[in-house]
């Protein structure tokens, strides 16, 4: 690790670990293997900060990669891991029904409007917002979305999800080749898994090329 003063590197540590999550976030909802189990978080059409809560267990490491980066990056696991649980509790304050607008502050750190505009299903709203602490990512990538002149008013996704936990858990790998043909024809099943690592590659690039124009900002 660099011999930085410590407000610098905890600055560093920031962006670094944002700038992780950004990507983790993007690659779950233009990937779509990752979006199988993403879309349980977005299926939700009506949000508050219980929705924070709901989600698929795989789901659930989208900060890991952004977080073992770090580690080996240099930075404590003391700060890593509190940069970790604040991004989680903002994330759930980020879902609350609120009525703030905080204009000012639209462009400097993401506010409960910046993440429900990311969790709208309106048309122009999709793909947007990745964003969990700062929305310079989401300017600097062209994903920035916040409209001046109205508010998200339609939530959840496309398609239907299961009522109940139990279906939701299930609904992700439904259609899923059952994993223990592995064992039984280890060779077919490790081509077929090189060729789904070749298609992950090729879409990430994909995601990571694509631009978006930055529209209606406030």
């Amino acid at each position: 690790m660099l011999a930085l003063p410590d407000a610098l590197r905890g600055v560093l540590g920031i962006l670094v670990f944002d700038l992780g999550i950004y990507w983790t976030h993007r690659f779950s909802h233009e990937i779509p293997f990752m979006w199988r189990f993403h879309r349980i978080h977005h299926s939700t059409k009506h949000l508050d900060w219980v929705s924070g809560f709901r989600g698929h267990p795989f789901d659930g490491v989208l900060a890991a990669p952004a977080f073992v980066f770090l580690l080996v990056a240099g930075f404590s696991a003391e700060f890593s891991g509190a940069l970790l649980v604040i991004q989680i509790v903002t994330g759930l304050f980020l879902h609350a029904n609120v009525r703030w607008r905080w204009r000012p502050l639209h462009k400097v750190v993401i506010t409960p409007e910046f993440h429900h505009w990311h969790h709208s299903n309106e048309v122009d709203a999709r793909s947007t917002n990745y964003s969990v602490f700062l929305p310079i990512w989401d300017i600097m990538f062209r994903t920035y979305f916040m409209p001046n002149d109205r508010r998200p008013m339609v939530y959840g996704i496309d398609g239907e999800v299961s009522d109940g936990i139990i279906g939701q858990l299930w609904d992700p790998v439904r259609g899923l080749r059952n994993p223990l043909r592995m064992l039984r024809h280890p060779v077919q099943a490790l081509r077929t898994l090189l060729k789904m690592l070749r298609r992950g590659l090729r879409q990430m690039r994909d995601s990571a090329m694509r631009h978006r124009m930055v529209e209606s900002v406030s």
